[in-house]
């Protein structure tokens, strides 16, 4: 990641593809960004989400997550499996 225009790339999904943040000037976009607004939007307002594929990254660390159901997100292919952290 650099802080001009370029894109940073994170994992997701359970394939192990990547997922791009598009990085230019105050403006950030791309399909990471895109399907963790889809997965906030099922969130309750006191709730932290995550999707699935969090839950699968920090598996072992002793997080406990409440699992929402499987879903379609607006714009994004597949079934997806957002979660919400439990303190």
């Amino acid at each position: 990641m650099n802080h001009g225009y370029g894109t940073f790339t994170a994992g997701m999904g359970d394939s192990g593809g990547g997922g791009e943040l598009e990085i230019g000037g105050k403006d950030i976009g791309g399909i990471a960004l895109h399907a963790a607004a889809r997965v906030m939007a099922k969130a309750d307002a006191d709730e932290m989400p995550v999707s699935g594929v969090v839950t699968g990254l920090v598996a072992g660390a002793g997080l406990k997550f409440l699992e929402r159901g499987s879903c379609d997100l607006k714009g994004l292919s597949g079934c997806w499996d957002p979660c919400a952290t439990v303190s």
